[in-house]
């Protein structure tokens, strides 16, 4: 299964955010065997607490613009759609040749770790060019929001690629300036490729984690 996956952790790694990073990139390392890329777009270093696994892991470090929050496009409010793009390109400048070696790509946001997940990927069938997320619920407070999303943008918390369309990919979010889910959709809606739709990924009650907007994941 090694050579199939490979985990790409997207991350923004200021100090106050070290602690759930180095946790989840462990917790992967220590519960997994696949090989982990890490991107982050702020230059701050990570921990590995077991030593054994420094030959699984790969990083990128990189200062993101100051100003990335706030695009042309969405400057009336703060957006993450940027930065993420840009970590996309990033690393992918940084390691496509050895992304190349793996059949597929699991990006996932680097606060996120499942057990559940780790049970899809070894069952899942290789039928596919782009796996995406399912709609799911969305906890805010003490409300639950049912996110029957499919067809009007798609969620980005991960998403599994063949890494040799992973160049298709990057060039063709950066032709819309809109959000990165609206930006995959018409991705996807823009290529002949296999779609997959995962099935919901339900992260443990220890596991979860709010969101910049203060809402919690129940799945991915």
């Amino acid at each position: 299964m090694n050579n199939i996956f490979c985990i790409l952790l997207t991350t923004y790694n200021i100090p106050e955010k070290t602690t759930i990073y180095n946790k989840v990139l462990n917790w992967w390392l220590d519960n997994s065997k696949f090989d982990i890329y890490v991107v982050s777009s702020h230059i701050n270093n990570f921990t590995i607490n077991d030593k054994k696994n420094i030959t699984r892991v790969f990083f990128h470090l990189f200062e993101q613009p100051h100003d990335i929050l706030l695009p042309k496009w969405h400057s009336h409010t703060k957006t993450s759609t940027s930065a993420e793009e840009l970590s996309l390109n990033e690393v992918y400048n940084k390691f496509n040749n050895n992304f190349l070696k793996y059949k597929y790509i699991v990006k996932l946001t680097g606060k996120y770790r499942t057990h559940n997940y780790i049970k899809i990927l070894e069952n899942i069938t290789l039928d596919f060019d782009f796996a995406r997320q399912s709609p799911n619920i969305i906890r805010s407070g003490n409300n639950f929001i049912i996110c029957n999303s499919l067809n009007r943008h798609c969620h980005t918390e991960t998403f599994i690629i063949k890494s040799e369309l992973f160049k298709q990919f990057l060039e063709t979010i950066k032709q819309k300036n809109c959000s990165m889910e609206s930006k995959v959709l018409y991705t996807l809606q823009s290529n002949k490729w296999n779609i997959k739709v995962l099935p919901k990924i339900l992260i443990p009650d220890e596991y979860r984690i709010s969101r910049n907007d203060g809402s919690i994941l129940t799945y991915l």
